[in-house]
Formats: C-alpha cells, sequence, structure tokens
C-alpha cells in the first residue's frame, strides 16, 4: 500500500476516533501509534480493551489500520452509529459586500426577449445543503467514488461551493429542536449526481464497453471458425459432408453462440448505485436580489443571490431540467425560466 494511502488511513483514524470522544497520540512518521475510546467505541470496534494500539501491520491487542483484514468494516460501524448524517454550520467571516448589484446581475445574464426591472437588493441568511454520495458501478469491474452536490434551499440552484471541511471561518449551528425539511432538495441532488456520476466515471464505462466488445469479437470469430468447419471437406477421405448434417450443425453453432453472447452480457451489465450519506446545511451571509422579469404582458418576480464564497451573483435554475443558467429564456404566460438546451428542444 503506498505511503500516502497510509497517511490518509492514519488521517482518518485519527479523525475519526476523536469525533467519536477518544484520544489518539500517533506520530506522523512513526509505523504505531496508541488510543483511548469510550466503551461504546470499543465494543463496536471489537476491541477487549478502551485502550489499545494502532498499527499498520497486525499485532495482538491492537487494531491494524489498513485496506485489509477488518478495519474498514470496523470503521463503517462506529460511523454509523457515532457520526450524525446531518450537520448545520454558519459561515461567519464573511459579511454580504456593498455593490452595485443591479450591475452584477446586468453583466452576469443575458436576457433573452424579457425586460428586467431591478427592485430591491437585500441581506440575507441563505441555506444551502450540500449532499455527499457514495456512489458504485460494479459490471465485471467495479467503479467507486465519492460526488458532492451544492444546492440554493431557497432558490433550488445548484452552486458549485468550494471545499468547507478545512474552512476555519465554518463555525458549528446548534439546531436543537428545529425541523428540517430537505426532501425537495434530496430529490434534486440525486437526478444531479447521477449526471455526475456518468461524468466521472466516463473512462470506466468506455474500457468496460471495450472489453465487452473485444470478448464478443473473440466468441464471434470462435464460433464462426466452428461454422466454417462443419461445411468443410474432410482433407483425409475427400469426404463430402450431408447439406442437411451441416445446416444442423450450423443452427446448433448458431444457438450456443446466441447463449454465450447473452452470458456475456449479463457478466458485462452495469449496475449502479447511489447512497446519500451526509448533508451539510450551510448558511451562508449573501444579498437578495429582487428582480421582475416581463415576458409580453406577463409578469413574474425572482430572487437572484449574490454569494460570498463565490463572489459573484447565483444563476437561474431551468423549470425544465434544474440545471443552472445565466443565459435563461422565458416561457411566455408562467414566465418560467428555461437554460439554451431545453428551450431549442
Amino acid at each position: 500500500m503506498s505511503t500516502i494511502i497510509q497517511s490518509e488511513l492514519q488521517d482518518f483514524t485519527r479523525d475519526l476516533l476523536t469525533a467519536t470522544g477518544g484520544l489518539v497520540e500517533w506520530p506522523e512518521d512513526e509505523p504505531m501509534g496508541e488510543a483511548m475510546v469510550t466503551t461504546d467505541v470499543a465494543q463496536l470496534l471489537q476491541s477487549r480493551s478502551e485502550a489499545f494500539a494502532l498499527t499498520v501491520p497486525p499485532v495482538s491487542g491492537g487494531l491494524s489500520i489498513s485496506l485489509g483484514g477488518e478495519f474498514l468494516d470496523l470503521a463503517s460501524k462506529v460511523l454509523e452509529a457515532k457520526i450524525p448524517r446531518l450537520a448545520s454550520f454558519d459561515y461567519i467571516e464573511r459579511q454580504p459586500k456593498k455593490g452595485d448589484f443591479q450591475k452584477m446581475v446586468e453583466d452576469a445574464f443575458s436576457w433573452n426577449n424579457v425586460r428586467i426591472k431591478f427592485k430591491q437588493a437585500l441581506p440575507a441568511s441563505t441555506e444551502y445543503h450540500v449532499w455527499y454520495f457514495h456512489s458504485t458501478l460494479k459490471a465485471d469491474d467495479i467503479w467507486e467514488g465519492l460526488l458532492t452536490v451544492s444546492i440554493n434551499s431557497q432558490t433550488m440552484v445548484p452552486v458549485n461551493l468550494p471545499d468547507l471541511d478545512h474552512d476555519d471561518s465554518v463555525k458549528p449551528r446548534f439546531t436543537s429542536g428545529e425541523v428540517i425539511t430537505h426532501e425537495k432538495t434530496l430529490s434534486l441532488a440525486c437526478d444531479l449526481a447521477q449526471e455526475k456520476l456518468l461524468v466521472e466515471s466516463e473512462s470506466f464505462l468506455q474500457r468496460t464497453e471495450q472489453r465487452r466488445k473485444r470478448d464478443h469479437k473473440r466468441l464471434r470469430d470462435y464460433y464462426d471458425s466452428l461454422r466454417k468447419e462443419a461445411g468443410a471437406v474432410n482433407k483425409r477421405t475427400k469426404i463430402v459432408p450431408d447439406p442437411e448434417d451441416v445446416a444442423n450443425k450450423e443452427r446448433a453453432v448458431a444457438l450456443e453462440l446466441r447463449r454465450k453472447l447473452a452470458e456475456m452480457d449479463e457478466r458485462y451489465a452495469m449496475h449502479g448505485a447511489l447512497t446519500p450519506l451526509t448533508l451539510q446545511r450551510v448558511f451562508l451571509p449573501t444579498v437578495a436580489i429582487e428582480v421582475t422579469v416581463q415576458r409580453k404582458q406577463a409578469m413574474k418576480d425572482y430572487l437572484i443571490y449574490w454569494n460570498p464564497l463565490l463572489k459573484s451573483v447565483e444563476p437561474l435554475a431551468c423549470h425544465r431540467c434544474q440545471h443552472s443558467t445565466y443565459s435563461p429564456s422565458f416561457t411566455n404566460d408562467t414566465v418560467l425560466a428555461s437554460c439554451p438546451r431545453c428551450w431549442a428542444k
């Protein structure tokens, strides 16, 4: 196992045990460390004692931190039982900026066949949902990945928020007793994560399809040679095979080829899974910019947010595919925003 992967495993172990109330002493360059955990965590790790050694190779009475053995299964039990799937955070450092928000909107967007009226811009605290998904694709081989989807929960606009996991400006928000609704963003996040899954696994899908075609060709070549052999003249006896026998053998070869190809297609059939792991609710100090969009005689109000992390205004969401767009077109009567791809259909 590479030193990079081993270092990441050690960091993960240190963070996991510390987050569950334990203490870890494991210097970066040392092969062994020590841990002390709570009784329930020790039971989840199948340890006889709350204090034990952390090692790379297996040691009696210690926990071997490696990709082999039981470590990943044991760690998943601790994660499932002790680490919350939902957390809320405030981003406290960057405050809403002052500026010409009307000009920001005008510069960012291309408005197609509509009139825009700027109404007002007000400071706001906006909740963003950052969903984490574990994704897998299985055929004759396996592909796995971690996918992230961020959504403005007010406008349902997908945005590309930067990684906030190690940002000191992110502080936990205590939300005891708060009613949390996230079904809408989860549904949208699942759709977007499926699309990201296909993009990020593209090379894996291509390699799998290339192997399937290669093996198809080998099978067809092999059974084609059998078919030709069935109708060939016996070189030793010079006997010409009976046409009916040849036809029967060719039918048998064709049936067997179809059966083998079906078995091969089943082996290469792609099975995917997308599992939501965690939800981060991030509250950002934004600016809500209210505009009125007029399409012919119909009008509709929209909120466009200035985002302190992106340092720009956010796009609108297409009402059909939910993708983000800075070049929306609008329906005549309902003034619903459409991205260029959906508008062209």
